[in-house]
């Protein structure tokens, strides 16, 4: 059983933590404003779909992140700019398709 939680991190705007049985995973948004997670992380699209609904609830402005997702950012509102991928609150979504 997976479980994800919001946990606190002084060097994160937010922070979660995945749990897998007895292995862990984080993600959050970083103080700059950037979307990460585990590189191992087995269900990134999950903790993103957690990550996107929070900055929604939060009315974040503007999230970046890189092509570390293995998913097709493009269908959560995100659009590249160089190596970055951004999204503003009001272009930010998140599809019905998801595979978790």
């Amino acid at each position: 059983m997976v479980k994800v939680e919001l946990i606190e991190n002084l060097e994160y705007k937010f922070c979660f933590m995945m749990t897998e049985d007895e292995t862990t995973f984080f993600g959050g948004l970083t103080r700059d404003y950037f979307l990460i997670v585990d590189e191992n992380c087995p269900y990134k699209e999950m903790m993103l779909r957690v990550l996107i609904n929070k900055c929604m609830n939060e009315f974040i402005q503007e999230i970046n992140t890189t092509d570390i997702w293995n998913v097709d950012l493009n269908k959560f509102g995100f659009s590249k700019e160089e190596d970055v991928y951004t999204c503003s609150y009001f272009d930010l979504k998140l599809p019905h398709d998801c595979k978790c």
